[in-house]
């Protein structure tokens, strides 16, 4: 059997008739179109608009107070008090309550500073983070320098330290001051070899 041309191109087309009411009951008008993926998707309801949250400080970092609060062990958590220190005061506790006289080093993440004690008219070496906590992983991690110090505090060839706390998301630790170092030494003093075996005898004891 042969189909006629307009048979073949109808089949090729493969038109699909889609009812459509009209105002008359009893009658339907039949239109062709071609099967469109477009048509269905346009049915779907839109999606939400999503909201982007923007959390510029972490739940732990808000909850800190922004005074100075002691991380020592044997003092954890108790906020720290002065004669020197108000708490409304704009500046820190470690500008209020300490003389700085000079800067002893500088690193990638922290500062050294020989500074004196307003209350025992002391003097020390304060050592403090340039970074604030990013988190708290970096928090724990930055306290574990405290926890290391405490636990060799004993030790006569280490530096003792005196206290530590933290202030507006800065970690700092009081120690005491070395008088000079071997640098500044070794250029004044002759170095003799009893002098060489002796620093190496107290550099493998504080190992």
């Amino acid at each position: 059997m042969t189909l006629s041309h307009e048979t073949r191109m109808t089949t090729e087309t493969e038109l699909i008739f889609s009812p459509e009411r009209t105002s008359n009951n009893s009658f339907y008008v039949f239109s062709s179109k071609k099967a469109s993926r477009r048509g269905a998707t346009l049915n779907k309801p839109p999606k939400p608009v999503s909201c982007r949250v923007f959390r510029y400080f972490t739940p732990a970092a808000a909850a800190r107070s922004s005074s100075a609060v002691s991380v020592s062990t044997d003092s954890y958590g108790v906020a720290l008090e002065s004669p020197f220190y108000t708490k409304s005061d704009t500046s820190a506790y470690w500008d209020q309550c300490f003389e700085h006289l000079e800067c002893l080093g500088r690193g990638s993440f922290a500062e050294v500073y020989k500074v004196r004690h307003k209350e025992d008219n002391q003097l020390y070496a304060i050592k403090r983070s340039l970074t604030k906590f990013r988190g708290k992983f970096d928090r724990d991690q930055k306290l574990k320098e405290v926890r290391f110090h405490e636990a060799l505090a004993t030790h006569r060839n280490i530096l003792k330290i005196i206290h530590a706390w933290e202030e507006r998301d800065r970690l700092y630790i009081q120690t005491e001051l070395c008088e000079t170092n071997l640098l500044e030494y070794s250029a004044e003093n002759p170095m003799t070899q009893s002098m060489t075996w002796h620093f190496l005898y107290q550099i493998c004891h504080e190992i």
